[in-house]
Order: structure tokens, then C-alpha cells, then sequence
């Protein structure tokens, strides 16, 4: 993807409701395995780049 730095790399992937999670949350309502939200990963193409060479 092109972005404002260049080409980027961009990953998201869903935060999901875990067995663990309902100790504090099931009053709010939420269930196992539902979506809460989510984390989103980017990076710099080319220093990726850059940095594969170095070490491969």
C-alpha cells in the first residue's frame, strides 16, 4: 500500500472475546469469541527491505 512514508505494509487483525476476558466483561454483555476490536500493524516496505539483505 502507498502511504504518506511510501510503500507500507499493513496488517489488522479482530481482538476476540476469550474465556478469560468474561471475569470482568460478561456484565457488559459480551460473550466468548465475540469481536471487541482490533490491532493494526504497519511498516516501512523498503526498510524492510534494507534489513533482509543485511542479515540473508
Amino acid at each position: 500500500m502507498k502511504g504518506p512514508a511510501g510503500h507500507e505494509f499493513r496488517y489488522m487483525g479482530a481482538l476476540t472475546t476469550e474465556a478469560s476476558c468474561l471475569a470482568c466483561h460478561a456484565v457488559q454483555g459480551y460473550h466468548e469469541g465475540d469481536v471487541r476490536g482490533g490491532i493494526s500493524v504497519s511498516f516501512d516496505v523498503e526498510s524492510m527491505r534494507r534489513e533482509l539483505i543485511v542479515y540473508l
